[in-house]
């Protein structure tokens, strides 16, 4: 399964970041740019969808559990932004503002249209992610 900005209604803001079987096209994949640097020197990543001109968020700057991830235009606030830290041969994607892991979650683990949302740190597969340089 791949991550994938759900391509109906194509580039405009508000547009689900869901999980769909890899069919290649621009709407997989992200360009990660390290775009700055927390209060503790960490990187910060920004997330940029290659079929649009848009940017991967957490919708409303929501600080809980549950918090949806979609597509916005550039703001250059905080809850655009993710640490992207190495966990063994994975990694975890941590919303800057919230501190909370990127995951899909129970239940969608492997159905195409399962959204990706922030939840507190599990410690588990469902908020583990493959980068694949491309």
């Amino acid at each position: 399964m791949d991550v994938d900005v759900s391509w109906f209604g194509g580039p405009d803001d508000g547009r689900k970041l869901i999980q769909w079987d890899f069919h290649g096209g621009w709407n997989q994949q992200l360009r990660v740019i390290n775009a700055t640097d927390d209060s503790s020197g960490r990187p910060l990543y920004s997330l940029y969808p290659l079929h649009s001109a848009g940017i991967i968020e957490i919708g409303a700057a929501s600080r809980t559990d549950g918090g949806l991830a979609r597509q916005w235009r550039p703001t250059s606030r905080l809850h655009q932004f993710f640490r992207i830290e190495r966990i063994g041969d994975s990694y975890r994607i941590i919303a800057a503002h919230s501190g909370k892991a990127l995951e899909v979650p129970f239940g969608s683990f492997n159905h195409n249209g399962g959204q990706i949302a922030q939840r507190s740190w599990l410690n588990n597969d469902a908020q583990l992610w493959r980068l694949i340089e491309q």
